[in-house]
């Protein structure tokens, strides 16, 4: 995946706005949606810029654009609304084994739900039977 391709995804990740790293840029917002989408070069002036306020390393940030795990941390914490907060560092083992706990531990609730509406089920078809 392209390296502009991932500091979207950071970008998204971080819960920002693409006028919003503009701004700390100091491009215009139609300036830097054209960077994310590799219209214009990416220089490592700029990469080290876009490092900065993403809190990160450019060594993380090529890092994760050799890494496609990321994107699908990315699209797990995103998904059906779920968000989950991590200040400042894509690796904070701790909040996201704490996160991933609570979550299989929600899933665990439901699927015993499930099995008991099975059963009950099950029960009324034989009696029926």
């Amino acid at each position: 995946m392209k390296i502009e391709e991932k500091i979207k995804q950071i970008r998204n990740f971080k819960k920002m706005k693409q006028a919003d790293v503009a701004e700390k840029l100091d491009i215009s917002p139609q300036a830097y949606s054209q960077l994310e989408r590799g219209e214009i070069k990416m220089d490592i002036e700029r990469l080290e810029q876009l490092a900065n306020i993403f809190d990160m390393s450019v060594e993380d940030i090529y890092k994760l654009a050799e890494n496609e795990q990321f994107a699908k941390f990315n699209d797990f914490f995103n998904r059906d609304n779920t968000t989950c907060t991590i200040n400042n560092n894509y690796n904070n083992n701790d909040k996201i084994i704490d996160f991933l706990e609570k979550r299989i531990a929600k899933q665990d609730e439901e699927i015993n739900f499930l099995r008991e509406q099975i059963a009950v089920l099950n029960k009324l078809l034989l009696s029926k039977s």
